[in-house]
């Protein structure tokens, strides 16, 4: 696998405190996570000249606890389906069967210029 060439996603949740990495081949990241929270260090200080506390944030590699592709090409939606689960905060209820169906409705929301009212059903 070329990994300049795959996609994951990272969430950040400032209510929880929360940072976690999802990817769909099961891959953790710990490099990328503190980077994350360097970055909003570095920002809040900029923003705010007042130094972010780091301690009570939790930092979380979901690697095989979250839906699994089967292929090398089907990432991309993956990290689209679940940053919209997420934004929806639904269960993830889906799997590798369910990407032709996400692959066809992320392409009519593209042509079409609008995202569905209604949370797709796995």
């Amino acid at each position: 696998m070329d990994e300049e060439n795959h996609w994951s996603l990272v969430c950040v949740d400032f209510e929880k405190k929360s940072i976690t990495y999802y990817d769909s081949l099961g891959n953790r990241n710990f490099v990328c996570l503190k980077q994350i929270l360097q970055y909003l260090m570095f920002e809040h200080f900029d923003k705010k000249l007042v130094e972010f506390l780091p301690s009570g944030w939790t930092l979380t590699n979901m690697g095989r606890h979250c839906p699994q592709q089967s292929n090398l090409w089907d990432c991309g939606v993956f990290v689209c389906v679940f940053a919209e689960y997420l934004a929806r905060d639904e269960k993830f209820d889906f799997s590798q069967k369910d990407m032709p169906r996400f692959r066809k409705q992320i392409k009519s929301e593209i042509i079409n210029k609008k995202l569905r009212i209604d949370m797709p059903q796995a």
